[in-house]
């Protein structure tokens, strides 16, 4: 149950980030944000510190998939011409 939050969180902020920051500010952000979460998340569940690593891997693989199927639907649905 609280390995849900850590996966939704990541999807959410590679969701909402992109769309107020640009460029080195918007890594920054991300990875502030997601180290965050993943501490809340640690928190929320009541574990030893060790198992942040855990939430944090989840949190950035939820980022890093998020934004890779944003850029396939956004890539898919443009003409490229030969």
């Amino acid at each position: 149950m609280y390995e849900i939050f850590p996966i939704v969180a990541g999807a959410i902020i590679a969701l909402l980030v992109p769309r107020f920051l640009v460029g080195k500010e918007q890594r920054w952000v991300m990875a502030i944000a997601g180290i965050g979460a993943a501490a809340l998340a640690t928190l929320m569940a009541n574990e030893e510190w060790f198992f942040i690593l855990i939430d944090l891997a989840l949190v950035f693989a939820a980022m890093a998939a998020t934004l890779y199927v944003v850029r396939y639907i956004r890539e898919r649905n443009t003409l490229r011409l030969p």
